[in-house]
């Protein structure tokens, strides 16, 4: 069942917003306020408001220990309170769109491309093959890596 998105600007103080963070997960509280958790997350960095760290919820459920860190006291340049606004809904795609869209896919549905890549400039070639040697050395170091903490 989905819910309909709030249409209308709130506003929460830190402590409000602090209560709410930690008596809900970040997702459905962001739900409520029509925005994203990440959106909720930076609006609790913006009022250096701690909230509760990835995982918090599953092992708090699972009836394991977790640690709720405390509200600090507003520092200078720190505001008291935010206007959370609502993340504003899609526009519809305008006809004139959709048409547009549609003749330049009629346009390059007939378009040939090569099976190799023999011809090209040789600016492109070197450009490739540098490519494919930053992409093979990046993969052996994220292997090393990975077995580095294994």
């Amino acid at each position: 069942m989905e819910r309909p998105k709030p249409s209308h600007t709130r506003r929460v103080t830190r402590e409000e917003l602090y209560k709410m963070v930690w008596d809900k997960p970040m997702i459905r509280l962001a739900e409520e306020f029509g925005i994203t958790g990440n959106g909720l997350a930076k609006v609790c960095d913006r009022l250096d408001v701690p909230y509760p760290p990835r995982g918090y919820w599953a092992k708090k459920e699972a009836g394991k220990p977790v640690v709720t860190l405390k509200l600090s006291r507003r520092r200078d340049g720190i505001p008291s309170a935010a206007d959370i606004h609502p993340t504003p809904p899609k526009p519809a795609p305008s006809p004139a769109a959709e048409q547009a869209a549609a003749t330049v896919a009629d346009r390059i549905r007939d378009v040939a491309v090569p099976e190799r890549n023999d011809n090209l400039h040789p600016r492109v070639q070197a450009w490739i093959a540098g490519h494919k040697k930053r992409q093979k050395e990046r993969e052996v170091e994220n292997r090393n890596r990975r077995r580095d903490f294994g």
